[in-house]
């Protein structure tokens, strides 16, 4: 995939580690609580964040207090977040009722009838208390006793309430409140007045009004809040849904003359106010805005829901079913069929890159291919080529994959684009690399690093060209290379700390340390190891967190620290299968059948490298393949069975012959030695 891709990952780390230590400044003078207020509607960036602040912040005074309901099916919601405790929140206790009744009624005593009737119809829930003893005040049904006259007359449940309340205001409250629901649970006195304008010439009175009757909090100078989520919601749903779309369309464009010339912030509120209007055009126009937006801000779950929207749109536009974009008529649909084109690469790439879900990825490179084809677009015809390479690379069919890369290799030469001409390249080498063919994975790495030189954006120059030092270090170390093989890592080091590339960097020190370990010198591999993995915790990077724990677990191992390799590997990949990151997988279980052999325990051994070797096949790495056969091979050699230990040996060092692999054509002849 194009080595852009990652930039936004950088971004969102850069913003969360500058968060990080600000809260950390903030911490050393006082305590830090979090209160996240109907947690259910979360976003995933930023559970991520807090995610990344508790295991920052995990011995300093921090509390991070999620309050939300159960989920519709009844299972409790829970962030995963270290250290985490659960309280449910049960119905008050029947004293605990009575108090809160009291206070709410201004009364030092209830009579019990009139309790009954509360708790009845409230179920002890304090909310739908509070919103009921409002309801029978304003409308009277308590006497000077405090007894209720009938509760017959208390509508049954909240929603009900809610809206018997509303219709008794006055309406230029109502007026108000319905305008305001449609901005949102918080909302802007600015953007209010002005939707407004037409009816009152000024709202503050009437919001000092609605803060009295406890429907509205006043938060800042310029906001208000609904006090509760359900109020809000009821008054929005008992609108007839023509006034609803006539509001969100005034909304949309008061923000808009409200925000002239710094609209970009507002974009995703624009979609959201364009769609509820149900106006195609403006909303497909601003939800492509800010699907681009939320992209480079690394919001990736507000990204993929603009973008799914306007393709449904575009859908709509195009008279064409979502699923049957391939078979449309060109006539004069070829501009829609680009801009879809170019919207439903950004679905790839979130689809593929970011949650690595092959089922939706393949139909949308399939669609894509078939339009590029169809508009004569060679550009966008070289593009989906490419992903489409990825895709079966990462499913191992490197041959197709290859087929694709050279395709896509054509194309962009005749276009003249450099820094695609350069990632095809090393894409070609990557996959001969994955298949062990280590000498053309060097010629095309190598080739890669030549053609840099073409390429004129300074940045994208020194980001490809780094990543290629890393590439051609990882040959060298398969092929046991070792001094070669450093050299170039600590110039792909020496380029991505100019850079400030954080992720990169964390790659060139692991790789680093790798060498150090491989050549036995454990105490600047462990040094190199736990810089990784500090750095690949500060930017949240969880493949790389896999990866680092896999090595300071292989550490772990020769230092003869069993447990701690152990705990290190199951770590590693358990993150990694989350992740669906195959080669991890397979590495740290036959790092665990490395620990296991060292301990004799020959079963477990066996276990997890035939766990680790299927896992390797599925996915053709070979390198992992070759290892974990010689090594089960050795087992079954130590454990008496001497014509499987010899089948798998046999097989493994032919494998390790044909890619190159250095420690294991030696390994394997060793053991082939004890077969005979």
């Amino acid at each position: 995939s194009d080595i852009l891709v990652e930039e936004p990952n950088e971004r969102q780390n850069n913003i969360f580690l500058a968060l990080i230590t600000l809260f950390k400044s903030f911490n050393e003078k006082s305590k830090l609580v979090f209160e996240i207020d109907n947690a259910s509607f979360i976003d995933s960036d930023s559970i991520k964040f807090f995610k990344r602040l508790s295991i920052e912040m995990k011995k300093m005074p921090l509390a991070i207090i999620f309050s939300c309901r159960f989920r519709d099916n009844g299972e409790k919601y829970n962030f995963n977040l270290e250290r985490q405790k659960r309280i449910n929140l049960k119905n008050l206790t029947l004293d605990d009722f009575k108090e809160l009744a009291q206070s709410r009624l201004g009364s030092k005593t209830i009579p019990s009838k009139t309790l009954k009737i509360l708790q009845k119809k409230s179920h002890k829930n304090p909310l739908y208390l509070e919103q009921m003893i409002h309801y029978i005040v304003d409308n009277n049904l308590v006497n000077k006793k405090m007894i209720i006259k009938s509760g017959a007359d208390i509508p049954n449940g909240l929603n009900k309430i809610v809206i018997a309340r509303i219709d008794k205001l006055k309406q230029h409250l109502k007026d108000i409140l319905k305008a305001a629901s449609v901005l949102g649970n918080d909302f802007s006195t600015e953007v209010l007045s002005h939707v407004l304008r037409d009816k009152y010439n000024n709202i503050d009175r009437q919001l000092n009004e609605l803060e009295s009757e406890d429907i509205l909090i006043l938060v800042s100078e310029v906001n208000y809040l609904f006090k509760y989520a359900v109020i809000r919601d009821a008054i929005y749903d008992m609108q007839l849904r023509k006034i609803v779309r006539e509001l969100h369309e005034i909304s949309a464009q008061a923000i808009e003359v409200l925000n002239e010339g710094k609209i970009e912030s507002h974009y995703n509120v624009l979609a959201y106010h364009y769609d509820q209007a149900e106006n195609i055009s403006k909303s497909m126009e601003y939800l492509k805005k800010a699907g681009k937006k939320a992209t480079v801000d690394f919001q990736n779950e507000q990204a993929i829901k603009h973008i799914d929207r306007w393709c449904y749109y575009a859908s709509l536009n195009a008279n064409v079913d979502e699923k049957d974009w391939k078979n449309i008529e060109l006539s004069e649909n070829k501009e829609l069929i680009r801009e879809y084109i170019e919207v439903n690469l950004e679905r790839f790439y979130f689809y593929f890159t970011i949650y690595q879900d092959v089922e939706k990825s393949e139909p949308i490179i399939e669609t894509n291919q078939i339009l590029a084809y169809k508009i004569k677009d060679e550009f966008l015809t070289a593009q989906t080529i490419l992903d489409k390479s990825q895709l079966l690379a990462f499913q191992g069919k490197l041959d197709e994959s290859n087929a694709c890369l050279e395709e896509t290799l054509e194309i962009f030469e005749k276009l003249k684009s450099q820094n695609k001409i350069c990632l095809v390249i090393e894409s070609l080498g990557k996959n001969y690399l994955t298949s062990g063919k280590m000498d053309k994975a060097l010629e095309y790495f190598n080739t890669s690093l030549k053609n840099t030189e073409l390429i004129e954006d300074k940045f994208l120059k020194s980001k490809i060209t780094a990543k290629l030092f890393g590439d051609i270090g990882i040959v060298y170390d398969y092929t046991g290379q070792f001094d070669k093989a450093l050299e170039n890592y600590q110039r792909q080091l020496e380029i991505t700390e100019k850079l400030n590339l954080k992720l990169e960097t964390a790659n060139a020190i692991g790789n680093i340390g790798i060498v150090y370990h491989l050549e036995g010198e454990l105490d600047k591999a462990r040094e190199y190891y736990e810089k990784k993995l500090k750095l690949t915790e500060e930017i949240g990077k969880r493949n790389e967190l896999a990866q680092s724990l896999n090595n300071i677990g292989f550490l772990y191992k020769d230092l003869g620290s069993y447990k701690k390799a152990i705990s290190h590997h199951r770590q590693s990949y358990k993150i990694s299968k989350e992740l669906s990151d195959f080669s991890t997988m397979s590495s740290a279980v036959i790092n665990l059948g490395h620990v296991y052999k060292l301990q004799k325990n020959y079963q477990k051994a066996e276990a997890e490298f035939e766990k680790g070797l299927d896992i390797a096949e599925k996915f053709g790495i070979k390198h992992l393949m070759a290892e974990a056969l010689i090594e089960v091979g050795e087992v079954y050699l130590e454990t008496g069975h001497k014509a499987k230990a010899k089948k798998y040996v046999e097989k493994g060092l032919k494998l390790s012959e044909e890619i190159g692999f250095a420690e294991y054509i030696e390994k394997g002849k060793a053991v082939k030695e004890k077969l005979k």
